[in-house]
């Protein structure tokens, strides 16, 4: 089914890849070839143009590649606040059923994948004044009441985990900021989605440790001898010096929080997605931070009983049940 056609019944429909796009041939890899064997980019020739229009350049298969290649024209188009709120648009609005297949598939995949270019003009934009209203209609995504649709929540969280990853500071700052209870209103209101596995993932990367998510990549280890302590060095002295952003994470709290979630629901989706977010807390950050709470530890130890057999049950009871 198209993204407007999405079924709400309780079976999730198929994964959704992105969309079909043609094979480059030898004339249309990367480059189109005109007259006098001059190399001009197609999305060149649009922008090239006195009038087009931003679904232009979303439908050309070479959008993506030139992004990546830091085009200058094309990312200066990309990073206007209009053009980051119409991509913002195509991620977040789930289109009618009347819509296009490409308003349905290809718009927002493309729009997600620009979003999560690594390129910095784009993302010191999303982060500039003149994008806030964008940046609030982001966070506010995390507070629908009704169904999301499965493969808008799957390019939402790719797109927010790349902000927080690559810009912690300037997210959480705009987080506080602009959604109510700031940062853990935030998480709290993701929980609510925990059903979904793309909305688990993204709590996974919000809460990691900091020092875990910006520390810098281990030397090569074919490194030997004096070669290996000079890149140790380097990585250790990486950092040293600079404003280091604190976890803002209470990871005990984030586990009653979890519970409350769980308490609300006897979806088995739900409890097996939360024992993985309990897994997770432990891997990174231990036992220890929550077993001075023996209450809590009972409830976890619980739920991932409950979740354990929840498959041939067929279903899971609410804890407390």
């Amino acid at each position: 089914p198209t993204l407007g056609c999405l079924s709400r019944s309780p079976q999730p429909p198929p994964p959704l890849g992105p969309p079909a796009r043609r094979q480059p041939g030898l004339t249309t890899a990367f480059w189109s070839f005109h007259g006098g064997g001059a190399m001009t980019s197609t999305i060149d020739t649009i922008l090239d143009q006195s009038e087009f229009t931003l679904d232009e350049l979303l439908s050309d298969d070479e959008l993506l590649q030139e992004c990546k290649a830091l085009n200058s024209r094309l990312v200066t188009y990309l990073s206007q606040p209009d053009v980051i709120g119409q991509l913002f648009t195509y991620v977040l609005d789930e289109p009618s059923p009347s819509e296009s297949h490409k308003r349905c598939y290809t718009y927002p995949y493309v729009s997600s994948e620009l979003l999560s270019c690594d390129v910095t003009q784009i993302h010191d934009a999303i982060n500039s004044d003149a994008c806030v209203v964008h940046l609030k209609r982001l966070l506010d995504f995390a507070k629908s009441e009704g169904p999301i649709n499965l493969v808008l929540a799957g390019y939402y969280g790719k797109v927010v985990s790349t902000l927080f990853k690559r810009n912690t500071d300037q997210f959480l700052a705009a987080v506080d900021a602009h959604f109510e209870g700031g940062r853990h209103g935030y998480v709290r209101a993701l929980l609510r989605h925990l059903h979904l596995q793309s909305v688990s993932d993204l709590l996974c990367t919000l809460t990691t440790p900091l020092e875990t998510l910006n520390a810098p990549p281990a030397p090569p280890p074919m490194l030997m001898g004096a070669a290996m302590r000079d890149a140790q060095r380097r990585v250790a002295g990486q950092g040293e010096g600079e404003a280091q952003v604190e976890n803002w994470l209470d990871p005990s709290e984030f586990a009653r929080d979890i519970l409350k979630s769980v308490r609300a629901s006897s979806s088995g989706e739900v409890h097996s997605l939360a024992t993985s977010l309990f897994a997770h807390l432990v891997m990174q950050y231990g036992w220890g931070v929550m077993v001075a709470d023996a209450d809590l530890v009972h409830d976890i130890m619980e739920l991932c009983l409950e979740a354990r057999h929840q498959t041939a049950r067929g279903s899971a009871p609410a804890l407390g049940d």
